[in-house]
């Protein structure tokens, strides 16, 4: 027994003194066999976990995380002195982080490890693996093989180009696959992060360009951003012109913008450029249209110290600028100076919102404002004028919305529209009136027949007929309103092309049925939801009463004998051998399947 004790208090020790990181030669992650991995799992808001590793071999390590829940980890590397050497945030993908670096063998590092995002408990893997066997050598004008699949996605299996140029120049590193959204990344010597680029190639392939040195050693890497169409792609490396120089031709139409109001309205068109390339060509680009290969131009709105807007223009190394002349807002208000006025009834003219995140529902109201609705734009030097709601003013169009798919539920009463123009706002008022219909009754159903033909299967419940029930001909309703008066809507008041009754449109979900028969219609028409039964008539079902029996043998025979009349619907279900005619057969086979002679299904 001492013995055993000793033995466990040993195993014990050694445990205690082993490195934070554990590495196994057995795991795995959705699939993907893994030589080293240890598994964070943090519970509380912007945590961080702390683990340290002592490499056996002095070579170039990658540490990177699998996170697929956009947690966004990053990580910090520290020195046996707590000494910061290195920081990684995005440089892997799917907002992971991979930082690359020479590890000395029997020194040890340490690492915090952390995720940005993260409200709730959270669970990823950390990998530390070996960079230097996965990384090739290549020469200029060559092309070479990448991975496509989920391990080089991440780390685990991603190789890395080792490239010294011989002469200092402009290089490529590209691919031509447009399917597997290529990704380039290019290091330094010493792993030091430099440029990336995703899309500026063919389709959503990379092309990225760099200014590399005579005798400086480069390392690129590249992931293919959905890598399950290929097993593999290509990429290629060569010199290339890139632009240089750019002269602006002409600037954008409209430079001169309200103060306060510049971002809503910024419109770079007009803008053209002439690019120089290091080749000496030369080549336009006119704003709006198609980019370079090879070459995506930037155009965004920024301010400076001062708090002056500018305009910055990328194109590959080539920068400039050029200010816009803001001038004091003159517009001082907004109001609407006519009597409109727009009524809807309550749960009328709109439709249900489901909000994604809180699950809950709500009515949205669709209204339109009046044509003739006008405004008054009121000016900081006193004057005013009167224009249409709906006409471009001084270069602008007013602007409105409501806050209803805000979470902003409209009442009865009246509900907020904003207006805008040019930063100034003003409200209209929608009078919600009170529904004035209490109910409805369905004093006849739709003479609308369906045939039930399978059309899906669930794996719980079984095959499904699916079929729209939006054919109300022969319907009738009475209204019952309020104030205690009634209505009877006949089939002079249907539209079935518009789904509108009395000019007031209906819905009517798409059904699935799991059996033939009578099936429940739901139809929601002025904030109200009125239910009937249709009929879905199986095979054999000739007079449509929900069941196959003798009488509908009997039917056959009587509309043969006597040619009573059979419905479309009734035709399709009654030709049994489909033989695209109502026959003695037919009738015979719904004899000899009621006496189980034969089925006929």
């Amino acid at each position: 027994m001492k013995k055993i004790l000793s033995i466990v208090l040993c195993i014990v020790i050694l445990l205690g003194v082993m490195p934070v990181v554990s590495f196994s030669a057995d795991v795995f992650y959705n699939g993907m066999h893994l030589d080293w991995c240890y598994k964070i799992q943090l519970s509380e808001y912007y945590p961080v976990e702390y683990r340290s590793f002592t490499p056996e071999e002095s070579c170039f390590y990658s540490l990177y995380s699998m996170d697929y829940t956009y947690d966004d980890p990053f990580a910090y590397v520290y020195d046996e002195d707590h000494n910061e050497i290195g920081f990684d945030d995005d440089s892997g993908f799917n907002s992971n982080f991979a930082y690359y670096a020479y590890m000395e063998k029997g020194k040890t590092y340490k690492f915090e490890i952390g995720a940005v995002r993260q409200h709730e408990e959270t669970d990823f893997d950390v990998m530390i693996t070996r960079v230097d066997n996965r990384i090739i050598d290549i020469q200029s004008g060559e092309s070479y093989t990448a991975k496509a699949d989920l391990s080089a996605y991440f780390d685990k299996d991603r190789e890395f180009f080792k490239f010294t140029p011989e002469k200092s120049d402009y290089y490529a590193f590209y691919s031509n696959n447009k399917y597997e959204f290529t990704h380039a990344i290019i290091y330094d010597s010493e792993w030091n992060y430099l440029d990336e680029d995703d899309d500026s190639g063919i389709g959503h392939s990379c092309y990225l360009t760099y200014y590399l040195e005579e005798g400086k050693t480069y390392y690129y890497t590249s992931i293919a951003l959905h890598p399950t169409l290929n097993p593999e792609y290509n990429m290629y490396l060569k010199p290339c012109e890139v632009i240089s120089e750019m002269e602006f031709v002409s600037y954008p139409d409209k430079m001169t913008y309200y103060d306060g109001y510049v971002e809503e309205t910024i419109d770079f068109t007009g803008l053209e450029l002439e690019f120089t390339y290091t080749d000496g060509k030369t080549a336009r680009w006119i704003y709006n249209e198609e980019d370079f290969f090879g070459a995506t131009v930037d155009v965004s709105l920024e301010k400076d110290a001062d708090g002056k807007y500018f305009v910055s223009v990328y194109a590959d190394f080539a920068y400039d600028t050029f200010y816009l002349n803001v001038i004091e807002n003159p517009v001082e208000s907004i109001s609407v100076c006519s009597d409109s006025k727009v009524e809807c009834y309550e749960n009328i003219s709109g439709y249900i919102h489901n909000d994604g995140e809180t699950y809950e529902e709500w009515f949205v109201y669709r209204y339109k404002l009046p044509e003739d609705m006008m405004m008054q734009i009121n000016y900081t030097d006193g004057t005013s004028v009167q224009t249409s709601l709906f006409e471009r003013f001084d270069d602008m169009y007013f602007e409105y919305s409501d806050n209803q798919l805000n979470g902003e539920p409209w009442k009865v009463g009246k509900n907020p529209v904003n207006i805008e123009y040019y930063g100034k706002k003003c409200q209209f008022f929608v009078d919600v009136l009170e529904n004035p219909i209490d109910h409805f009754t369905v004093e006849k159903a739709p003479t609308k027949q369906y045939v039930y033909k399978i059309t899906g299967s669930n794996t719980h419940y079984g095959s499904y007929c699916e079929f729209w029930p939006y054919d109300v001909t022969g319907m009738v309703l009475t209204a019952y309103y309020k104030d205690g008066t009634t209505r009877t809507f006949t089939d002079e008041d249907f539209d079935p092309d518009s789904c509108r009754i009395d000019g007031y449109r209906y819905y009517i979900d798409e059904q699935k049925v799991y059996k033939p028969g009578k099936t429940r219609v739901s139809m929601e028409y002025l904030g109200h939801e009125i239910e009937y039964d249709v009929m879905l008539l199986a095979k054999g079902d000739s007079d449509g009463d929900g069941v196959v029996s003798i009488m509908d043998a009997t039917k056959i025979q009587r509309y043969l004998v006597a040619k009573e009349a059979l419905t479309k619907e009734e035709e399709k279900v009654s030709d049994i051998d489909k033989d695209g005619e109502v026959s003695i057969i037919d009738a015979t086979s719904i004899q000899k399947y009621l006496a189980n002679h034969t089925p006929y299904l």
